[in-house]
């Protein structure tokens, strides 16, 4: 069995190898450059982009189908030398991950699921085993009712990545599957050094202030993030992924937030790593920007919790987006996808992620909204349902504007961590801001500020302006939102 895993671990590098993005980006020098001394190589520029496009999601689909094999395999060497059905109410399955299937997809944003690894089972452990430091929560399918928990090696720090759930899967040596009644269970046996306790009357959250950091997307909120991991008192986790597949899960069937599942998940979350010198009092976890409709059932479990909301002028933030994921397969369709679902659907303001779009005219509704508008209306909704929780469920929501961050990032600081009751010196906050302003807080990913921009056309940046002057909440593309830190 080791011999045959060591083998199979060189050939799946090899394919990782071969599957990477960056011989997609030597094929992609074979199609037409763009020649900025000439107006008219729209052409060109247009025929580079398309083929860009076009590699990614061939080499996509061909890992997808080769990756899907290799989990074929896998699950039946399993089925034939694994070790059977579990003796006892308390176990669950142990997996040895032989490579994650992120790096051969190219696929290293995608959101987190139980099927991202190449591993085979080698045991049953006992479920004492996720209260482990460097035991941490993976991926939740509600679907199947199966959680995952990933194993690092003791001397790892996930949080030390640009995302947190980065750290998980590339250092992954160890899976740990349990069912979601089992996973209900353990949330409630959770003690205040992050153990598992005898009964729920124990049961003790290991800190004291709880935080959620949502946002716009593509607005600074991983720089804030950054800044929040220099403090002392604070573990700031950046995107633990286990309340972007809550969110998936009610896009997919309609449904609202289950309330127990992302209870457990936050109570999870809140495992200080194993090589942390002192023990924090506060934490902060930044999710990605689709989870912000989680806000109102966070307040109602945790009514304690802060919600701070970091939002950008329109345009920048659909600039970016575009940017950052025009060629990424997933993410882009994932993304426009849930911008037209928002628009097709009922239209009545209710889900996951629909909106209200009444205020929009006929004309404009049908007019050719791409590559911004759609962005756009993602920015629009997100910024009306900030204003709509702070006049109603979460009136203490506050938020923090990108352009002031930048103009005045002490004092924009200093009001953030007063606010939290994060104890600091004007000199900390100074000594924060130089350490971190001044860096790529996304530095080593795929959506790092190395990546190439894009040049729009005046009428694709008038749709979203037009957008704008419609909504009769959101009506300007640099609204300051009430609440604002600084403003």
């Amino acid at each position: 069995q080791s011999q045959c895993a060591k083998s199979s671990g060189r050939a799946f590098r090899a394919l990782a190898r071969f599957f990477s993005p960056q011989n997609t980006d030597k094929a992609q020098k074979l199609s037409p450059q763009k020649d900025t001394t000439n107006s008219t190589n729209t052409r060109q520029t247009l025929a580079h982009h398309t083929m860009g496009m076009f590699l990614n999601v061939l080499r996509h689909y061909v890992a997808v189908v080769a990756t899907a094999a290799i989990a074929a395999l896998l699950a039946l060497y399993d089925r034939v030398r694994g070790p059977g059905e579990p003796k006892e109410k308390n176990q669950i399955a142990c997996y040895k991950v032989l490579f994650n299937f992120k790096d051969i997809r190219g696929s290293e944003l995608s959101p987190t699921n139980l099927h991202q690894f190449a591993c085979v089972q080698q045991a049953y452990a006992d479920i004492s085993t996720i209260y482990k430091q460097n035991v941490t929560l993976y991926a939740v399918d509600i679907a199947s009712g199966k959680v995952a928990f990933v194993e690092t090696a003791e001397n790892v720090d996930p949080t030390t990545y640009p995302f947190y759930y980065i750290g998980q899967y590339k250092n992954a040596r160890r899976m740990y599957i349990l069912s979601m009644e089992q996973f209900l269970e353990a949330a409630e046996r959770m003690g205040a050094q992050g153990e598992r306790v005898e009964s729920a009357e124990e049961a003790t959250l290991p800190f004291e202030s709880l935080t959620f950091l949502q946002s716009t997307g593509r607005c600074g909120s991983t720089l804030l993030s950054k800044i929040f991991s220099r403090c002392p008192t604070v573990l700031s986790l950046s995107e633990p992924d286990c309340f972007s597949n809550i969110f998936i899960h009610g896009v997919m069937t309609g449904t609202d937030t289950p309330k127990d599942v992302l209870k457990a998940c936050i109570i999870f979350t809140m495992k200080v790593p194993a090589n942390r010198q002192t023990r924090p009092s506060h934490l902060v976890i930044k999710t990605r920007s689709m989870c912000f409709n989680q806000s109102p059932a966070i307040v109602e479990l945790f009514p304690q919790a802060h919600i701070l909301y970091m939002y950008r002028d329109a345009l920048p933030t659909a600039k970016s987006f575009f940017n950052s994921f025009s060629e990424n397969v997933e993410f882009f369709v994932m993304r426009h996808m849930i911008a037209v679902a928002a628009l097709v659907g009922k239209g009545n303001g209710k889900g996951p992620f629909s909106f209200d779009d009444s205020w929009m005219s006929e004309e404009l509704r049908k007019k050719d909204r791409e590559p911004l508008g759609n962005l756009a209306l993602m920015w629009i909704d997100s910024l009306e349902r900030y204003i709509k929780y702070r006049e109603g469920e979460i009136p203490q929501i506050a938020a923090i504007r990108y352009e002031l961050l930048v103009q005045e990032p002490t004092k924009v600081v200093e009001l953030m961590l007063e606010r939290l009751e994060i104890e600091h010196t004007a000199e900390e906050v100074v000594s924060l801001c130089d350490a971190v302003m001044t860096k790529d807080s996304q530095a080593g990913t795929s959506i790092s500020k190395e990546k190439k921009t894009h040049e729009f056309k005046s009428e694709q940046l008038a749709v979203v302006q037009e957008l704008i002057a419609q909504h009769p909440l959101v009506n300007k593309p640099d609204m300051v939102l009430p609440g604002t830190l600084g403003a």
